[in-house]
């Protein structure tokens, strides 16, 4: 019986089944449930209803690979939606440290933090991604700090036998720091 209950809870929350449906016999009554939605999931989706009770959400969501750029960098930004005939604009909270332009390519000037919001027009779909923009030095010696730390976790692994002394990484990844 409970089973039964929560499927028509279910049909009725969606419009599936109205209540005029419900037998006499039925000594149970169901109210149709509302269900809350957090500020984030409603950021990456938005229902459209139409009158025919069907509805589509859309996603829209930017591809987040690459978060760190050296000054003197450029990126184009890239997203997916299933908005059809989707129109994007795209805005820096630091445009000091990056700049993007209309189409999404995304330039950085000077070290620091930026955030990149794109938003989908006709809609209140928005995704943003965070960006950490060093100077070259910082970036090639970050790049072999991690090259060097991959490399000696491999030694590490195939060390056979006693044990492995990773002191002097140590020494060196603090001195990049």
């Amino acid at each position: 019986m409970k089973n039964k209950l929560i499927l028509l809870s279910m049909l009725l929350s969606t419009g599936a089944l109205l209540p005029s449906c419900i037998s006499e016999n039925e000594k149970t009554s169901v109210e149709p449930s509302v269900s809350e939605v957090s500020s984030e999931q409603a950021s990456s989706s938005e229902k459209e209803s139409s009158s025919s009770s069907s509805s589509k959400e859309y996603t829209f969501n930017l591809h987040k690979e690459v978060t760190e750029l050296k000054v003197g960098d450029s990126l184009q930004l890239t997203y997916e939606t299933n908005f059809e005939e989707a129109t994007v604009s795209f805005e820096s909270d630091n445009e000091e440290v990056l700049s993007v332009s209309a189409s999404g390519l995304v330039k950085a000037f000077k070290k620091g933090e930026a955030k990149i919001t794109a938003t989908l027009a006709g809609t209140e779909l928005k995704d943003s991604v965070s960006f950490h923009v060093v100077t070259a030095d910082e970036y090639y010696l970050s790049r072999a700090a991690t090259a060097l730390e991959t490399s000696l976790a491999k030694e590490k692994e195939n060390a056979v036998g006693g044990s492995f002394d990773t002191s002097t990484f140590k020494v060196y990844k603090d001195s990049l720091q």
